[in-house]
């Protein structure tokens, strides 16, 4: 038996386990990457290191191991086994891990993506899931492995492409990614298609000639296989978290249509909009159920509220030192609210704070300070009409415009255009109104402040 080649045969089951993995684990990659604000920050560098660990610890190191598994040797002897050495099994969990971390940080994030780096970076994940397949196989201790070369090439070709492929799609599309699971289910679906794809190309072209094991005690491919399930587990419970911080946002999101809202708007230097990873603009709540059937019919540009509220955004510091005080107030009025009933007596005087509290969120949540969070803008919206509810939600906005450098965690920069869709559809508003106001708004961002002499008189009128 010393030198001859094994006969073979494969198992089904593991086939498809070892797919499944590859797919949880890029999944799993799509979904950190998706997460990404840009390139710099603590943050971005996490989800960077994370995505690769999925993709390169799970997808390919993870698959590689469970699909030898499928491989059965000598009618599935026990001891004629496929084993591994220690050395080599260590090292190739590393190798695609750090190729892959230097593929994704070549292809960048957001409107910074090129099409240029993204082909380089697929060409060099493609490559590490055809490194890590065979350094795997070198780790092999109780078998010569004995390559077709024809099946080598093809094996590479397979992972390249299909790695190139379902990188372009995500980070062409990313921002069309956002609000489609579907779109990133596809993409994921295609680059396990790649990895297990380049895998048993490999293997067909794989034949193993025996000798005998080592002093050295090899690692069992059955503890490799729990050690590969235990992290696609991992993965897993990772994937579900965030499915269910996606669907609690989207309940928010829902809810929020029929409430009082304001939302920060914010344009740098080249016109774009500040907006979470998933392309919605940063909102904080004014109101929800204080309500009075006076606000509900006649609120807009000539509502007392709405002129005194774009008076304070334009004097920010007039209420800056007041918001503790008022936070406070808004809760006791809640609590008063639910033991009482609908009606507030100082309604007038409550508007005015929830207003002033909501601004304070969104400085808060936009990390900057009150005073340069914006200026109201002089036309709202009104969002998700529903004849059942008591009425329908009023959107405000928030003007602002900050240097290129001004780069929030949490944040990223994108053209109207692509986000327009996803803010048309959290927002429920007509599309061609949110185009028209938020061109409005990018040209009242670019204004320059009304500069007045030191000295003098001034006469001024607000109408």
């Amino acid at each position: 038996m010393e030198g001859e080649y094994a006969p073979r045969h494969f198992q089904v089951g593991f086939i498809v386990l070892s797919y499944v993995v590859s797919f949880v684990g890029s999944l799993s990659t799509l979904e950190l990457l998706q997460l990404r604000t840009g390139t710099r920050g603590a943050y971005n560098w996490y989800l960077l290191i994370g995505s690769a660990i999925t993709m390169g610890g799970i997808a390919i190191w993870c698959m590689h191991f469970i699909g030898n598994r499928a491989i059965i040797l000598y009618n599935d002897e026990p001891n004629l086994q496929l084993q591994y050495s220690q050395e080599y099994t260590t090292l190739s969990v590393f190798v695609p891990i750090v190729v892959l971390f230097g593929a994704y940080l070549l292809c960048g994030t957001g409107d910074d993506t090129s099409m240029f780096w993204v082909i380089a970076g697929g060409f060099g994940a493609g490559f590490s899931i055809g490194g890590m397949h065979y350094l795997g196989n070198a780790g092999i201790a109780n078998y010569t492995c004995v390559y077709n070369i024809g099946y080598i090439v093809g094996a590479v070709i397979i992972a390249v492409t299909a790695t190139c492929i379902a990188l372009s799609m995500f980070f062409r599309f990313q921002k069309s990614f956002t609000n489609g699971i579907w779109k990133r289910i596809l993409a994921a679906l295609l680059l396990a298609l790649g990895v297990s794809g380049m895998h048993w190309t490999g293997v067909v072209g794989t034949r193993y000639r025996y000798h005998q094991l080592n002093d050295d005690r090899p690692v069992n491919r059955r503890d490799i296989v729990i050690l590969t399930l235990v992290m696609s587990v991992i993965a897993c419970v990772g994937l579900v978290g965030f499915a269910i911080f996606a669907g609690r946002a989207r309940m928010q999101q829902r809810h929020r249509v029929q409430e009082v809202t304001l939302v920060s708007v914010t344009f740098d230097e080249d016109g774009k909009i500040m907006v979470h990873t998933d392309g919605t603009l940063p909102t904080a709540t004014i109101t929800d159920s204080f309500r009075e059937k006076s606000f509900e019919e006649t609120f807009g540009p000539t509502h007392w509220a709405f002129q005194w509220a774009y008076r304070t955004s334009s004097n920010w510091k007039s209420v800056s030192d007041l918001i503790p005080g008022m936070r406070q107030h808004v809760r006791i009025a809640s609590t008063k609210r639910s033991s009482l009933g609908s009606y507030i007596v100082d309604y007038h005087l409550l508007f005015r704070e929830q207003f002033c509290v909501a601004a304070q969120s969104l400085a808060d949540i936009t990390h900057r300070s009150l005073s340069s969070v914006g200026v109201l803008h002089t036309n709202l919206l009104t969002s998700g009409y529903d004849p059942e509810r008591r009425g329908t939600g009023k959107v405000l906005f928030l003007v602002s415009q900050v240097e290129k450098q001004f780069h929030p965690r949490g944040f990223r920069y994108a053209a109207i255009d692509t986000v327009l869709p996803i803010l048309t559809n959290t927002m429920q508003v007509p599309q061609s109104e949110l185009s028209t106001i938020l061109s409005e708004m990018e040209l009242t961002a670019r204004s320059p402040p009304l500069s007045l002499p030191a000295s003098g008189v001034y006469i001024a009128c607000f109408a």
